[in-house]
């Protein structure tokens, strides 16, 4: 059993008023008997609880701080101002970077050492991935790119432009394989 709670509370010191506060300590204190990847998606969802509650800048201690326990427990990085819809699954997510400020909508399926995030090229643009979508072992989604609903990114891809609906793409860097109907 792990409890998110004890852990902030024994190695770290975080500003009493945000600790106490009811629904956060509900949220760290709950039996957690998951996988690492499901942790990982949970200390993601309490961080957005935090922002919530006491905003991004009133809490940025105890966001680093889970911060720092989601990447140390499950070696997934998950950073909390991604945008994430319901039902993100990760599968043994090793090495998974979701970066700030991505933009992830229901129902996709991501495998382990994926990495979503800029260029660094200064752009500071993010990708959208929409409904529906599975993203394969080691493929990297970089910059202001839209992965459409119902697409499937083939493993070790590098994505670097947009592609719609339906589409299947591998390569690197990726280009379309085919579309699919649904």
């Amino acid at each position: 059993m792990l409890k998110l709670l004890t852990i902030v509370r024994n190695n770290f010191t975080i500003d009493p008023q945000i600790v106490n506060s009811q629904k956060v300590i509900e949220l760290l204190e709950s039996d957690l008997f998951i996988t690492p990847e499901e942790l990982a998606v949970h200390i993601y969802m309490v961080q957005r609880k935090v922002i919530d509650y006491f905003g991004e800048s009133n809490s940025k201690e105890l966001l680093q701080v889970l911060s720092y326990i989601q990447r140390m427990y499950t070696q997934v990085e998950i950073y909390y101002s991604a945008e994430i819809g319901n039902n993100l699954k990760i599968i043994h997510g090793l090495g998974t970077v979701i970066g700030a400020r991505v933009e992830i909508r229901d129902n996709v399926t991501i495998y382990q050492n994926v990495t979503l995030g800029d260029k660094g090229d200064g752009s500071r643009r993010r990708p959208r991935i929409e409904d529906n979508v599975t993203i394969f072992a080691g493929s990297k989604v970089l910059g202001g790119v839209t992965i459409g609903a119902n697409s499937i990114v083939g493993a070790n891809s590098v994505v670097l432009d947009s592609f719609p609906e339906n589409s299947i793409i591998a390569g690197s860097p990726a280009r379309l394989i085919s579309t699919t109907r649904k």
